[in-house]
């Protein structure tokens, strides 16, 4: 199974999982790169043995201090690297790693790095074959996909679009049926603040698939939600673009923070 499958399929089973997803897509681009893959290995994956070797260098220190005197002995120092895993979680994190990519070809040096198996070095040929594959097989359904989305875009565009004549009308015009959703809609010129409450809502994973996975399509989502309020919004993008170059972009969410704190505040009063 391909790492990318594994998170997908497994997402709430994986222990650290939002750490193990950013390294994978980290090395995504690297897999071809045996040196930057040991590189990334090192300085990310290993802070714990980093530390450990800081914490020897420390203890080697003091005793060569209490034993010879302190003058022109250096003391060591840990430096900390910018993304690199918690050191106190760090072996569960690349053992927990190793599941993910052991059947994924295509991270041959990595599972080589993550299993420590000196006899089964990783093949290059290989590797290239495996991200080849997984390029071809991406591809595909990525074109499927968008078959299907576009066969529901034509389904929806039919629904909402049918149209059918009037008979009360002498001229037999051609009317459109109302396609109404639901008896709710947005508010006038608040468009823009239901996107970012949507958009920052999905950040927090208040909405899932129905597989329980993770919404990673939040164009999709808005407009779901924005045809249940009888609205069509193709692009929010463009309006989210918009929206952060005003000085009022945060407003809605002031907004949110005062009604919770109103709220809290009248449920204190209602305990007491």
């Amino acid at each position: 199974m391909r790492a990318k499958e594994y998170l997908r399929t497994n997402q709430r089973a994986i222990c650290y999982f939002d750490e193990i997803n950013r390294i994978i897509y980290d090395l995504y681009e690297m897999r071809r790169d045996k040196e930057m893959t040991k590189i990334y290995y090192e300085r990310i994956l290993q802070s714990d043995i980093r530390f450990s070797e800081y914490e020897d260098e420390q203890e080697e220190w003091t005793k060569l201090g209490r034993e010879y005197g302190w003058d022109g002995l250096v003391e060591p120092e840990y430096q900390t690297i910018d993304g690199e895993i918690d050191k106190y979680d760090a072996s569960y994190i690349r053992e927990e790693l190793l599941k993910v990519v052991q059947d994924d070809k295509s991270f041959g040096y990595l599972f080589h790095l993550l299993s420590n198996n000196q006899d089964n070095f990783p093949n290059q040929q290989v590797i290239e074959a495996a991200i080849r594959e997984e390029e071809l097989n991406e591809k595909l359904y990525l074109a499927k996909k968008r078959i299907l989305e576009l066969e529901q875009m034509l389904k929806q565009e039919k629904e909402f679009r049918e149209v059918s004549i009037n008979p009360n009308l002498t001229d037999c015009r051609v009317t459109e049926r109302s396609s109404k959703h639901s008896d709710y809609k947005i508010a006038a010129k608040r468009k823009t603040d239901f996107i970012k409450v949507v958009y920052a809502m999905n950040e927090c994973r208040i909405f899932v698939m129905n597989d329980g996975t993770y919404v990673s399509n939040k164009q999709k989502l808005i407009k779901a939600l924005a045809i249940f309020f009888n609205e069509n919004i193709p692009d929010y993008s463009s309006l989210l673009s918009n929206s952060k170059n005003s000085d009022n972009f945060s407003d809605v969410f002031d907004e949110l923070k005062k009604k919770a704190q109103a709220y809290n505040a009248e449920a204190y009063h209602e305990n007491e």
